[in-house]
């Protein structure tokens, strides 16, 4: 046995015993159950909640490869560890024969980062058990894997979208803090290493805060094992689920709108998520004085504010010119094929819309604005052309943003166009509407403390009832912020999944291209399943209006001759030069209109919450310096100091090493924002030697350090090159 020192949200410290896998008893936990009769197997589940985590070291050498040097479980308000697989496996089979686990009746093992684990793991898992089953959305992204002979893991990462830090931070009711900063993986150990008091704590300390994190997110939303969801997304679709049980004619509603083969794959073509890019004419230059202005929750705009798909798509037949187009488009939602003849973006357009990527045909050369069609050009005397499969709402930015010589309009679909159902609509609404209330509630709360604090009264007992108060209240906000956001994840859910599956080795197949057979029945089981209840089609089309209402906020911001200039636009944000607000006030008041015409509003505290409404960030004060190098790549000053927001760069890092916005240019190196570069080595069970250490190991994961080099494509670099003195 060895103690450990964890630390309590408070500030204070408690130790506490842990027990080696090997001397540990099993009488000392319950064998009470959970049971659900009637229902898919399992039947039952151990009441016990246990969790798990591995820590690893890696030997740098050509390849960089890892190995497990210890294991920590909370197991029952047990805290035990093992240095092997053996130990591991060894442990779960103990509790397999003591609990009489199976099939039906499961223990489920919660593990923060289940793909790294299932990488080191799987080998000796099929090596004792043989039989596994994987549910996974990719290649090495398992969800849950489970052990048929009775242990089921589950992602608890995918369930909470935090790390553990934030976990025990956010989650109300927590005890324990998860420590942080107290292991140097720079350190090779092996299962033979005794590790001090601080670095044993961590480990234990990841465990033990994880158990408490699962108890605390199973009571705070009154479930079960048997009724939480395996991914957050799952809370909201449960709510939107059940909004539909109580809606007489939903399942007709869900009927009359069934997707054929050819209609799914159309709108898999034409689906695609929000904008993202820089303005060629002022990326790789310091603008100062630049504004920021983002939507309010723009998808959730869209879902209530907007029309939609409400029938079958079905095919119309030819469309022989663009006039005949929009006025079908001015009765029915559109899904069609669309070849536009030598494209060229307009003039003063700071973000092409259309992605390369999503191209259908190609002929001719594209000049390539980091992945957005500028032109398409002919490579020899003739006509240059692309193709597209657009919704109407596409068709429409598309108009708006090129011009082109001419068109080919096929394949065209039509359906009914209305809002979203009730029972959808109003489960939306409700989230809004208690965010809002918490909202309202948090100021409430912060003008108590204010006023307190004013009076000098910091240590009194009203004081301390406000601030438990606010914390309380924040704790409810974030949560009801993060269902809110989920929701635009839940409506865009592919209902054809493809199967990721483990081989009897361990390692990945990743499954072949569907068949249309393969699609046809995933198509009629999921139109067929009672569970079902979501249509594709509303997803699509919800990600197409909110890049037009991010069309609009783009052209609000960058009226040239009111000396308004968009730089960097991302989903539902601008970053822009504004000289002259009244465009955006306009967009406001056309906006507002709107959401008093469709209830996409609340009123709280005689306060009216608008969707879809552009805010200013920097009401305060603007940027005073930005500069960005292209999609997620972005950094600004202000009088809060220096920000980056470069994808792949460690964020609360990055200001430190940059040091400033002049600093922001190809070539610069982060290093101790870098992050980690993952080495993903799948072998079979073997034994290496280490230090003297002879340790049994397979397929591991290999962490080094990274460094991330800020760079321009050569096709981006010409780009900008070229239109460097055009502003």
């Amino acid at each position: 046995m060895r103690v450990a020192q964890l630390e309590r949200l408070d500030g204070t410290k408690d130790l506490r015993r842990c027990y080696h896998c090997d001397e540990f008893s099993l009488y000392n936990l319950s064998d009470e159950v959970i049971t659900r009769k009637g229902k898919k197997t399992p039947h039952k589940y151990m009441k016990l909640i246990a969790t798990f985590d591995i820590e690893s070291t890696t030997i740098k050498c050509e390849r960089p490869y890892g190995f497990m040097y210890i294991w920590t479980m909370e197991i029952g308000g047990y805290s035990i560890y093992g240095n092997t697989w053996r130990d591991f496996t060894g442990f779960l089979e103990r509790l397999i024969d003591f609990f009489s686990l199976s099939e039906d009746k499961r223990l489920i093992i919660w593990i923060q980062n289940l793909s790294f684990e299932t990488q080191f793991m799987t080998p000796f898992l099929i090596r004792a058990f043989e039989e596994l089953e994987v549910f996974a959305t990719d290649v090495r992204k398992p969800i849950k894997l489970t052990v048929k002979a009775g242990i089921e893991f589950r992602c608890t990462y995918r369930l909470s979208n935090m790390n553990l830090d934030k976990m025990c931070k956010f989650e109300k009711g927590m005890i324990h803090k998860k420590l942080v900063g107290d292991l140097d993986y720079s350190i090779v150990r092996t299962p033979e290493t005794k590790l001090k008091l601080r670095e044993f704590s961590y480990c234990i300390s990841d465990t033990v805060t994880l158990a408490e994190w699962v108890a605390a997110t199973l009571r705070n939303n009154n479930d079960t094992f048997f009724t939480t969801p395996v991914t957050s997304t799952g809370y909201v679709r449960r709510d939107c689920r059940n909004g539909t049980k109580k809606e007489r004619g939903y399942r007709n509603y869900f009927n009359k709108n069934l997707l054929t083969i050819d209609v799914y794959k159309m709108l898999k073509e034409a689906g695609r998520g929000g904008n993202t890019h820089a303005n060629r004419l002022l990326a790789n230059k310091i603008i100062d004085n630049v504004d920021s202005w983002d939507l309010v929750s723009s998808y959730i705009y869209s879902l209530l504010a907007r029309k939609y798909p409400i029938t079958k798509f079905t095919p119309y037949g030819r469309v022989d010119n663009i006039e005949e187009l929009e006025r079908l488009a001015k009765k029915y939602a559109l899904l069609f094929r669309v070849v536009l003849i030598n494209p060229r973006v307009k003039a003063g357009v700071p973000f092409p819309y259309l992605p390369i990527a999503k191209k259908t045909s190609l002929s001719g050369n594209i000049v390539n604005d980091n992945g957005r069609v500028l032109r398409v050009e002919p490579v020899a005397d003739g006509l240059a052309s692309i193709g597209f499969t657009v919704t109407d709402i596409d068709w429409e930015i598309i108009s708006r943003e090129y011009d082109f010589d001419a068109v080919l309009i096929y394949d065209v679909m039509i359906a009914k166009r209305g809002f979203l159902p009730a029972c959808i609509r109003q489960t939306i609404k409700d989230y809004f509407i208690k965010k809002c209330e918490l909202k309202e509630q948090i100021k409430e709360a912060e003008r108590w403390l204010e006023d307190l604090e004013r009076q000098h009264k910091q240590h009194t007992k009203a004081y301390k009832i406000h601030l438990e108060e606010l914390k309380d209240l924040q704790y409810k906000y974030g949560k009801m912020k993060n269902r809110l956001n989920g929701i635009f994840g839940m409506m865009y859910t592919d209902v054809v999944r493809e199967s990721y599956e483990l081989d009897e080795s361990g390692e990945w197949v990743k499954p072949p291209k569907m068949s249309d057979e393969q699609i046809e029945k995933a198509l009629s089981d999921y139109n067929n399943s009672f569970n079902s209840f979501l249509v594709y089609a509303h997803g699509v089309f919800c990600t197409a209006w909110s890049r037009l209402s991010f069309e609009d906020l783009t052209e609000a911001c960058n009226n040239r001759k009111k000396g308004n200039v968009s730089i960097y636009g991302d989903t539902d944000s601008n970053k822009a030069i504004i000289n002259d607000e009244s465009d955006l006030l306009a967009f406001n008041a056309r906006v507002e209109k709107q959401c008093d015409k469709t209830d996409a509003y609340c009123i709280v505290n005689n306060h009216k919450y608008y969707l879809g409404v552009a805010e200013k960030e920097t009401k305060r004060e603007k940027y005073q310096k930005f500069k960005t190098l292209g999609a997620k790549k972005y950094c600004y000053f202000d009088s809060e100091g220096l920000h980056v927001t470069v994808s792949g760069v460690i964020k609360d890092l990055a200001p430190k090493e940059l040091k400033s916005v002049e600093n922001f240019n190809k070539g610069f190196v982060f290093h101790k924002a870098g992050g980690k570069t993952l080495y993903y080595n799948d072998e079979p069970i073997h034994t290496i030697e280490v230090d003297g250490c002879t340790i049994e190991t397979a397929s591991n994961i290999g962490m080094v350090d990274s460094t991330y080099t800020l760079g321009l494509t050569t096709d981006y670099e010409r780009i900008l090159a070229y239109y460097a003195q055009s502003f």
